[in-house]
């Protein structure tokens, strides 16, 4: 007699993000399949939140009180990873992918947590060692935007079913898309001021033709 095989047990929240720091591949594509949005949503809120507290100085700020900068983080971070969210699902399905957005939106959550915790501990980490500190941090810094890249390659790989080298394509079509659009956005009061330019000429020209009373 055939026996099923038994469905792999879903991980509790703590495996996941033990494995999201340790195992990254197989946390986040646990992650994906488990679909815990809610925690993803804590993650992308909470950590931001924390964070602009702990990075806040008087002259190197938004506002004049810390909690004033922790309400912006709370407001623009989720907003922002919303839209890049939802630009690599779309761009990964023109790359062959089939996974779905809660699964994307899941694993990338996870997989912003453990560079921005450790961004965030780098700070009072460096604090104390003045100038030295302030190199230290920019190594990290550096270190962690790295870590962060590739965390997000493994979450579209992961939830999206694809290859190393998609997940790669997906990413730099992503910056490539994002630059055209803030060059795009830089450029509009240019191209519009040429536009009306041109318009203006040709409508001279066309009022001086020959012919033409």
């Amino acid at each position: 007699m055939q026996t099923r095989p038994r469905p792999t047990p879903a991980l509790s929240i703590g495996d996941l993000i033990w494995q999201a720091f340790f195992s990254p591949a197989e946390g986040l594509s646990r992650a994906a399949r488990q679909q815990p949005i809610g925690w993803a949503i804590a993650f992308i809120v909470v950590i931001p939140f924390i964070y602009a507290l702990v990075a806040w100085t008087p002259h190197k700020s938004f506002f004049d009180a810390p909690w004033k900068d922790a309400l912006l983080a709370v407001v623009i971070t989720p907003l922002v990873f919303l839209v890049s969210s939802a630009m690599l699902h779309w761009i990964s399905w023109f790359f062959g992918g089939r996974g779905s957005y809660p699964e994307l939106f899941s694993a990338l959550g996870f997989a912003s947590m453990p560079p921005a915790l450790f961004q965030t501990l780098l700070i009072k980490l460096t604090e104390p060692w003045g100038d030295l500190g302030e190199v230290l941090k920019m190594l990290g810094d550096i270190g962690t935007f790295i870590w962060g890249l590739v965390l997000s390659v493994l979450a579209v790989r992961e939830a999206h079913g694809l290859s190393t080298l998609q997940a790669i394509g997906i990413e730099v079509t992503f910056v490539v898309v994002v630059v055209g659009l803030v060059l795009l956005w830089a450029l509009a009061p240019i191209l519009a001021l040429l536009s009306i330019l041109l318009a203006v000429i040709t409508l001279a020209l066309w009022f001086s033709a020959p012919g033409r009373r």
